[in-house]
């Protein structure tokens, strides 16, 4: 989804935490919004121009809805 992951990169232990940190705040808020779509894959894996990724999947009832 966000391209394929940056094999040469080379990350220290700290960014990695921070990257870390910085994703479970995505995860966290989204799941404290009302109706906002759950949390499917979390990733620190540098990906394309992302250090890291939260990605939330529609509920099949919000896809079949069509928003």
């Amino acid at each position: 989804i966000a391209g394929p992951e940056k094999k040469n990169a080379v990350v220290s232990e700290q960014k990695r935490k921070l990257v870390a940190y910085h994703e479970a705040g995505h995860a966290l808020v989204g799941a404290l919004m009302p109706e906002y779509d759950p949390v499917a894959k979390i990733s620190i894996i540098p990906r394309g121009q992302a250090g890291g990724l939260t990605f939330f999947a529609p509920s099949e009832e919000r896809l079949e809805s069509g928003l």
